[in-house]
């Protein structure tokens, strides 16, 4: 299978609107399948920059209420449907956002989705995650694909309900929005929730990103060096542009010790 992890833009919460980084989303390809998430503000320009093609979409899915995730929703829509001349892929979205003037005439399909609900899309298997957030339809996401499972938290707070929900994981993609030693947030991931979340799932490999202004200044690769350091876990702080190939990481790994790492 050929899979793809490409970050469009790791801004998170303030960093976003202070257009310190872009918050275009996250693209995971499963073969023939591309999935957009979350596409914020600047999503065509870094799907442009990262060579992605929008028409190449099959499914759009904003996971939350906040600008900085489905900003740039009609703008994908456009581009993957040629402005509606052809009637494909689906969009998928919580019920909060329901009244959104989304234009889901130019698509094959569009529904709200609550948290814990599956949708197969040929051999993967997406199901829909609980989250802590202000957003209390919003939803995270795990993409089950042959030989490979990939999570991807959206906004939440740490809860252990919802950390139950990652097992399993050969990859867990955290919005780690705040740095070490800050005040504790009720609906965002800290490093620290990283680091517990982490040690109870021991992912092959986790990926931190949506970073706010305070993560930018502690420098998201230090965190993701201590966070590796206390898990024992491969740690990867994303960048804008960012590629990766999951199944060949996921691979590799479980034939080395993470000790090496």
């Amino acid at each position: 299978m050929d899979c793809k992890i490409i970050f469009l833009g790791t801004a998170g919460n303030n960093s976003t609107y202070q257009q310190l980084k872009p918050a275009g989303g996250i693209i995971f390809k499963f073969n023939d399948k591309q999935f957009h998430i979350d596409p914020g503000p600047g999503a065509l320009i870094s799907a442009k920059e990262a060579n992605v093609n929008p028409k190449e979409t099959n499914v759009l899915i904003a996971t939350h209420n906040h600008l900085n995730h489905f900003n740039d929703v009609n703008a994908i829509i456009n581009a993957m449907t040629s402005k509606g001349m052809d009637k494909i892929g689906t969009l998928i979205f919580p019920e909060s956002l329901s009244e959104e003037k989304f234009q889901k005439d130019f698509l094959k399909e569009s529904f709200s989705l609550e948290a814990n609900k599956t949708k197969p899309f040929d051999d993967i298997i997406l199901k829909t995650l609980p989250t802590k957030h202000n957003d209390i339809h919003g939803f995270g996401l795990k993409f089950t694909a042959p030989n490979l499972t990939v999570t991807y938290t959206s906004d939440t707070g740490y809860s252990k309900g919802v950390v139950e929900n990652y097992k399993n994981s050969d990859i867990l993609i955290l919005n780690n929005v705040y740095p070490l030693n800050h005040k504790k947030s009720e609906h965002n991931l800290s490093s620290e929730d990283s680091i517990k979340i982490i040690k109870k799932i021991q992912p092959a490999l986790a990926i931190i990103t949506h970073f706010s202004t305070k993560m930018l200044e502690a420098n998201p690769i230090y965190e993701a060096r201590e966070i590796q350091k206390q898990t024992e876990v491969q740690t990867i702080a994303a960048k804008d542009g960012l590629m990766i190939n999951p199944l060949s990481m996921s691979i590799s790994l479980r034939q080395k010790s993470l000790n090496q790492y």
